[in-house]
């Protein structure tokens, strides 16, 4: 079975506060900035296709910042839902969780992130748990880049 460590999105939310601390000394830039983290900033920015989804919202940049605060605020419980249902070995629950999670992330416009929540998805759905753990690894990086990318972009 594998081992879990951040079954809560208090966990998650931590995590992300790590990653945020280190894109914003990435965006502060300077001679001191880190390589590491110059690349995490360069690849923070290529997550999110905001334009298309402002497109999405025909513009609407109020509905837009809502659909992100509810992102911000639903995504962590998801992904501490898909680590839940891997500790307990959950396969529906890991695919229910990837699922809602997925559509979240494609009405952002997140294209990468959303397949691999599709993935995730399958992997439930086939109960393909070994793999599921890689792919909820992949996930919670590509997540923490992109909380703080949609936080910072839409001044949330």
């Amino acid at each position: 079975m594998p081992e879990m460590d951040g079954l809560s999105p208090d966990a998650v939310r931590h995590e992300l506060e790590g990653i945020a601390a280190r894109l914003s000394r990435a965006t502060a830039g300077g001679v001191h900035t880190l390589k590491e983290d110059r690349e995490l900033c360069l690849t923070a920015k290529q997550l999110w296709n905001r334009s298309g989804a402002l497109e999405i919202v025909g513009g609407d940049e109020s509905l837009l910042n809502e659909m992100v605060q509810l992102f911000l605020v639903e995504s962590p419980k998801l992904v501490a839902q898909m680590e839940m249902a891997l500790f307990q070995n959950d396969p529906r629950s890991l695919e229910l969780a990837a699922h809602c999670l997925k559509g979240e992330l494609r009405y952002l416009v997140v294209p990468e992130a959303s397949e691999t929540a599709e993935m995730l998805e399958i992997a439930g759905r086939t109960g393909e748990m070994d793999a599921a753990v890689d792919l909820l690894a992949d996930l919670r990086t590509r997540l923490a880049l992109l909380w703080t990318v949609v936080g910072h972009d839409t001044g949330i």
